[in-house]
């Protein structure tokens, strides 16, 4: 699912650092709240990692929340990737319902999220959905203590990456 499929959000859809895949990538505001909203549509109810293709040019860890159709939130830790056009995956488990699922990322920090060029997913039959039955919502981060989960060396096709491409 590319940055360029997302149906609202707080940041500028960019292309001016390469790496990315399609149009380009979501540059989060620089404030907290910044989101991104991703519409899903999975053929099942299903457990499945969520991976997120992404890249932090700066040295501090750039901390998001994950809300899945609005509920609890989740903290995912976006470390730094050592340059804008270095892009690494983070791998987050969750949950979807079947049927169309509502994905929001929301900065913590006061600098923003990472930039994000895509989502993908670790089980077939998951898509990107149509916006427009999405009403406006509303959110504000909520930190909750739930574990924190930190970039692996796969690619987004659940592929080990070798040492050159980390």
């Amino acid at each position: 699912v590319q940055a360029e499929n997302m149906c609202d959000g707080q940041g500028l859809l960019e292309n001016n650092h390469a790496g990315h895949h399609g149009a380009g990538f979501w540059n989060f505001t620089n404030e907290v709240g910044s989101s991104m909203l991703m519409i899903v549509e999975a053929t099942a109810s299903q457990s499945t990692t969520l991976q997120i293709y992404y890249a932090n040019g700066t040295a501090q860890n750039r901390p998001m929340e994950l809300r899945i159709n609005g509920g609890d939130a989740v903290r995912v830790e976006f470390p730094s990737t050592g340059a804008w056009d270095a892009w690494h995956v983070v791998e987050v488990p969750l949950n979807l319902s079947g049927g169309r699922d509502s994905l929001w990322l929301l900065s913590l920090e006061a600098d923003g999220g990472p930039n994000v060029d895509q989502l993908g997913f670790l089980a077939p039959d998951i898509n990107a959905a149509s916006c427009e039955d999405e009403a406006p919502v509303t959110l504000k981060p909520r930190v909750q203590k739930q574990p924190n989960y930190a970039p692996s060396h796969y690619d987004l096709l659940g592929r080990p990456r070798s040492a050159e491409n980390n």
